[in-house]
């Protein structure tokens, strides 16, 4: 395929993605605020299933008026304090319902009744109230609704994001456009977009500070110095400084670095990630004359430059933190040392020959990815991997760090696609994005799940309001910018576990409004930049435009526990126990093994990943027999009727699962850093603990998934066993294969056979092809 026929080709695919996404007639699919998630109690819902969802509000008096959509796979009913309201079938119709009479003052209740008949499964939900004054409060689905499967049932659990609305598989609704292409509008501009033409959420104001003018060029990232004024990194050559009014001058302070996409001042250093200059650097002012007459290259970095050198932050630890696209390279004569990401891999069972035709063929694990340096440029270690193309980087009040990573809009409609998602990035974390065909979906067992799955877009520049002066949950938001869409996030994160889940408001949107970078000023309002692509570019502020900050009057929400009280305190518990064991990566102790045995079995990934890597830094000898040699747990019958009869059945099974997951997680880890002399008790040892019909079937649908993929790493590493234990494992999962008619979740069968079905061709299944 010539270059002109594959230019063609990615044209068709975004005309049809576009035309997807419904009849284009207005560019806006939401108002500014709160957007609706797609929930269900887990990424794998069961056929012909009903699952209850509840939301508990309190209102502090009754509303002026209230109206709600909702929109179902396959169908719901939606009920206010014990009245039904609506009953909707189907993804793709908004219809607004008025449910004004229905609510109370004081707590009210909704509930949503969904049936699922087979595939995918979700609700969304948007419910505004409005009071005399006019203010307006809007409620939507999100991770802090509950969910049980039957109204009887006292056991409740907090729901699943499936995504934001205009996720796939359900995409927007109809009627619902959005302007992918907004950028292009501010092509040969000359001016900013007007911040009046701005959609901004109720008690935040825009306004536009400068417009680049001729020759100050297209600017694509942004920080403040110590006295308060702005750096500009332009997408050509050079860095500007700008002082804000009323003083209102722009100077060029350097001309020589191509595309700083990345800037941040610690110390009295600037730093710069020139991405067309191809390494990191640090400018200083040596003599006090406010002039930057020292620019030392900290450290060079190969590869391209479209999924380049992007943002910088300052880490807790006093380390600068870089982010990469998939196109950068590590540094030549670069030496892991104490680096926490170390045993990341291709691991592609079968090699798909055309993935060397896709866009970025060359890119190759580590590529993608996040590193730490001193100031000195003297050490360079990997901290996390497995990104496509993230811009931004920022660390919360707690230190924990996040990025808005880019999906592959060329893999729209594949099997492998994944959308732009909002991750917490943690210690030795592999995030799963590959090339072509090997990209990973979020259930590999190896891989850290997105917090947030956005859909489509362009992410760039992240920030948190820490700095801020807005008001309550504002200043703890990650604000995340969209360059193609030209709008901002508010991401508010909860804690759940030793992460975190998220809700999230779009703050503001406008179009053109081709968002780069943003930062927090020294008057606390957020300052943010548009260009790239050669396109005009702005200076813009957003400011909180209330006097004080205040509850909203009408509606006091999230009366479930997730993200107040108890929740908060075993959520601090949690990430101070995964930070503990995250001090194990990149170095051997004693003390790890022990340590991460415990929390092997965690029913928290965050835990039960940060333990598997702990453990793999470990000399595979001193915790390799006890992986191996652990049986079947199993509890003894007396102990099983004593814990009956006092209805601890749920204690039971718990510890069951947790034993079950500590066996698989060290499983893994042994098939990732053990010798190829271990190859075959491991598969043997395998074979008999989980992939006997009858273990096989008291496997969670998660935990066959894993088994599977265990299976799949220990041959990619450690090599391909001989004919006779290849057939063997052919006879055996061909057991296993499902039908239709055999299992109850019918529309998890394709993700499963897909899994049982690579293995058996790469163990020359007689049968596979019929």
């Amino acid at each position: 395929m010539n270059s002109s026929t594959r230019f063609r080709c990615v044209l068709l695919v975004l005309a049809v993605c576009a035309a997807s996404c419904g009849t284009p007639t207005r560019a806006q699919a939401l108002e500014p605020g709160p957007i609706p998630q797609w929930i269900w109690n887990s990424p794998f819902p069961d056929a012909v299933d009903r699952e209850w969802f509840s939301k508990r509000i309190q209102l502090t008096r009754l509303p002026k008026s209230a109206t709600l959509w909702l929109l179902a796979d396959d169908k719901a009913e939606a009920r206010i304090n014990e009245v039904s309201v609506a009953t909707v079938v189907g993804t793709r119709r908004i219809q607004h319902v008025d449910v004004t009479g229905t609510f109370r003052e004081g707590e009210n209740r909704i509930d949503v009744i969904c049936d699922n008949d087979a595939g995918p499964a979700g609700i969304a939900l948007w419910l505004k109230l409005t009071d005399q004054q006019g203010q307006s409060t809007v409620i939507t689905s999100d991770p802090t609704w509950t969910v049980r499967k039957r109204r009887t049932q006292g056991d409740r659990e907090f729901a699943t994001s499936l995504g934001l609305l205009g996720v796939f598989p359900w995409g927007n609704p109809e009627g619902e456009t959005e302007d992918y292409y907004q950028w292009k509008k501010a092509l040969g501009a000359g001016q900013a977009h007007d911040a009046a033409s701005i959609s901004v959420m109720p008690g935040f104001e825009v306004d536009l500070v400068h417009s680049s003018a001729k020759g100050e060029g297209s600017w694509v990232s942004l920080t403040f110095d110590p006295q308060g004024r702005a750096i500009i990194g332009r997408e050509g050559k050079g860095l500007l400084r700008y002082s804000l009014p009323p003083y209102e001058t722009m100077e060029v302070i350097n001309d020589t670095l191509e595309e700083c996409r990345g800037v941040l001042y610690a110390g009295r250093s600037l730093f710069a990630n020139a991405n067309n200059s191809k390494g990191l650097y640090r400018l200083r002012d040596t003599d006090g004359d406010d002039r930057f007459d020292e620019v030392k290259l900290l450290k060079q970095t190969g590869g391209g430059v479209g999924h380049g050198r992007n943002g910088l932050a300052l880490g807790p630890d006093g380390m600068i933190y870089t982010i990469h696209g998939n196109n950068v390279r590590l540094p030549e004569g670069y030496k892991p040392g104490r680096s926490p990401l170390q045993h990341l891999a291709e691991d592609k069972l079968i090699p798909v020959d055309w993935d060397r035709f896709l866009f970025d063929a060359d890119a190759k694990v580590p590529a993608g990815h996040v590193a730490r340096i001193d100031p000195e440029g003297e050490n360079w270690e990997l901290v996390a991997g497995g990104f496509r193309n993230p811009y931004g980087i920022d660390f919360n009040a707690d230190g924990e760090m996040f990025t808005f990573d880019a999906d592959n809009e060329g893999d729209i409609g594949t099997p492998w696609y994944r959308p732009t998602r909002i991750n917490h990035i943690v210690s030795g974390g592999d995030y799963g994005f590959r090339q072509g065909t090997a990209n990973r979906p979020a259930h590999f067992a190896e891989h850290l799940p997105a917090n947030i799955d956005i859909g489509l877009g362009s992410p760039t520049g992240v920030k948190f309001g820490t700095h801020s002066s807005f008001p309550g949950r504002y200043r703890q938001a990650l604000y995340a910018l969209d360059w193609s869409y030209g709008r901002i996030y508010a991401v508010h994160l909860l804690p759940r576990g030793a992460g975190y889940v998220c809700v999230v408001e779009k703050l503001l949107e406008g179009s053109p409004l081709n968002v780069t970078d943003l930062a927090f000023g020294p008057d606390g309002a957020m300052y943010f930049v548009t260009g790239g692509r050669g396109t005009q570019s702005g200076l813009y502020r957003v400011r909180w435009g209330q006097e004080k900050s205040q509850e909203d009057p009408l509606v006091i929400r999230n009366l479930d526990s997730l993200g107040a009280g108890p929740s908060v305190e075993r959520a601090q518990l949690a990430r101070r126990l995964r930070r503990q064991l995250e001090s194990f990566h990149g170095r051997q102790d004693p003390a790890a093994v022990e340590l991460a045995w415990q929390h092997l079995g965690s029913s928290d990934p965050w835990l039960r990943h940060a333990a598997r890597v702990a453990l793999e830094f470990q000399p595979v000898a001193e915790w390799s027999e006890r992986i191996l040699a652990e049986p079947v747990p199993e509890v003894s019958p007396h102990i099983e009727e004593h814990l009956r009869q006092r209805e601890w059945k749920g204690l039971l099974l718990l510890i069951e699962e947790q034993l079950r997951l500590r066996e698989l997680a060290g499983l893994l880890a042994l098939a990732r850093v053990g010798e190829p002399a271990m190859r075959t008790q491991l598969l043997k040892n395998l074979s008999h603990r989980r992939f006997e019909l009858d273990e096989w079937c008291h496997l969670e649908f998660e935990e066959r998934l894993e088994a599977l993929r265990i299976v799949s790493i220990c041959v990619t590493r450690m090599g391909r066993p001989d004919a006779d234990i290849c057939a063997d494992w052919a006879r055996r999962l061909e057991r296993l294969y499902p039908l239709a008619d055999d299992e109850e979740e019918i529309h998890t069968l394709p993700l499963l056979k897909q899994r049982l079905c690579e293995l058996l061709v790469y163990f020359d299944s007689p049968t596979v092809v019929a």
